[in-house]
């Protein structure tokens, strides 16, 4: 994993953070991160005259990211924090690796690689082996310098199946509620995204720290049903819309779903899945089909109902199967086709002169359901006119 440019340079150049972590782990490595005391500017110079193209990722704090074969290495410079406020850290660039690990948040994102030789001056390979999650010295003092680092605690934890540390856990329950003053709305957000493919064990590891309730504070249902954070883990296997709005369902109403998403600063996809679903999924999962309403619920969802009906169909799990899915899954190959291929359009009613208007959608609709009932055109016309 060691990049043979790394020993090119006078500086010593080590491998830190996560990759050494994962690489501990036996798991693959996919981002490698960088760090020695080269200053940022320096750094640019030596990569240029050795043909690498180098890009300023953060270069105000000292990050600054190579292409080396198409690769990036994100290379930053020692650093120590000269004060935090919760949020945002005054830094300064320092000399040693040591003095850099220590800044770091927790014990197994501390450890250092320089050529085969690890840096591990916390510990962090014995907290690997015993899989429990420490923070770097004293858990309040690393929180309060980056709240966040409380969620961040909950997706290391569950992603890597990690008891958490008694201290780091009085402390956590302790500052969570400065999260939401201290922490961006993107920054949360992020932490979600990342914990996607562990998405249960990150709710179930949230709630047993009391973090869950500060985050989705109206839900409808009780952030410590093991039943939502189950459906999330079904929903996590699919795309990041449908993940998303499994952690917005459960506020069942469209408008407080739309506020939520916005709040956390979401996608407009995420956003228009999200409300499309708390709206359509109740109808899906009852026992009351109607074949013009499941045709009115997939054409109001446009691209999203497959989406949709696959997650009625996958991520709500039930021992008998409602009525409403499917009976709308027996017609759905029907539905879309009268939606994408009409038999009769617009221009079939200007032909028998009905003017646009109100009863042109409705009369088109008529259409569309008889064409799903296996009406020809013919016959279409002959029963709307």
């Amino acid at each position: 994993m060691y990049p043979d440019f790394c020993k090119i340079f006078d500086e010593e150049i080590y491998i830190v953070g996560g990759a050494v972590r994962d690489q501990l782990l036996g798991v693959e490595v996919f981002d490698v991160d960088i760090a020695s005391a080269i200053h940022p500017h320096p750094f640019k110079v030596l990569c240029n005259k050795l043909g690498y193209k180098t890009f300023d990722t953060g270069i105000e704090h000292g990050t600054v990211t190579v292409l080396i074969d198409g690769k990036p290495y994100e290379h930053t410079t020692f650093r120590e924090d000269i004060s935090c406020d919760g949020r945002n850290a005054s830094v300064s660039f320092s000399k040693t690796i040591e003095e850099d690990l220590s800044r770091r948040d927790f014990t197994i994102n501390a450890i250092a690689m320089l050529n085969d030789k690890l840096i591990d001056p916390y510990d962090g390979q014995v907290d690997l082996q015993n899989r429990i999650l420490k923070t770097v010295g004293i858990a309040k003092e690393r929180f309060c310098e980056d709240y966040l680092r409380i969620i961040r605690a909950a997706r290391f934890a569950s992603r890597l199946h990690m008891d958490i540390d008694p201290d780091l856990l009085i402390a956590a329950k302790a500052l969570a509620p400065q999260i939401r003053e201290h922490v961006s709305v993107e920054r949360i957000s992020d932490e979600f995204k990342k914990a996607q493919a562990h998405g249960a064990e990150f709710l179930a590891c949230l709630h047993s720290m009391g973090i869950l309730d500060l985050l989705f504070p109206k839900r409808s249902e009780s952030n410590s049903s093991s039943a939502w954070w189950q459906e999330v883990g079904r929903a996590s296997k699919f795309d990041i819309e449908t993940y998303f709005a499994s952690l917005m369902r459960p506020l069942n109403d469209p408008e407080q779903v739309d506020k939520a998403c916005r709040e956390y600063k979401l996608s407009r996809l995420i956003i228009r899945f999200s409300t499309q679903l708390v709206s359509h999924l109740p109808y899906l999962m009852s026992e009351d089909f109607s074949l013009e309403k499941s045709y009115q619920l997939i054409k109001a969802c446009g691209d999203n109902a497959q989406r949709l009906i696959n997650y009625a169909d996958n991520v709500m799990i039930h021992n008998s199967r409602p009525s409403s899915l499917d009976k709308t899954l027996t017609h759905l190959d029907k539905i879309i086709d009268s939606i994408k291929s009409p038999l009769v359009n617009g221009g079939d009613l200007h032909k028998l002169a009905i003017k646009p208007g109100p009863e042109f959608r409705t009369i088109l609709d008529r259409a569309a359901l008889l064409q799903i009932e296996g009406f020809d055109k013919e016959q279409i016309l002959n029963k709307i006119t």
